[in-house]
């Protein structure tokens, strides 16, 4: 349990996670049916997704210059988000 501890504290596994987490969520959301209707709502995932992720790493590097516990949380955020 202490190695998952500091594990989750480095930035190197933190911006590597979001990122793998990001593939997962556009894999997952590639693979679904979508109607013919949704017209541009069917790209949506393709834009989104990243977009998010950028912002959350941007987030998570501003984040760790002024608050050194805690910034493991702006990355389960990102995977929520997702």
């Amino acid at each position: 349990m202490k190695d998952l501890k500091t594990l989750i504290k480095k930035p190197k596994f933190n911006v590597i996670f979001m990122p793998v987490g990001m593939l997962i969520s556009m894999i997952i959301s590639i693979n679904v049916d979508v109607v013919p209707s949704a017209n541009i709502g069917a790209i949506l995932p393709y834009f989104y997704l990243p977009f998010i992720t950028i912002i959350a790493i941007a987030t998570y590097y501003f984040s760790r210059l002024f608050i050194k516990k805690f910034n493991w949380i702006i990355s389960l955020i990102c995977l929520m988000i997702n």
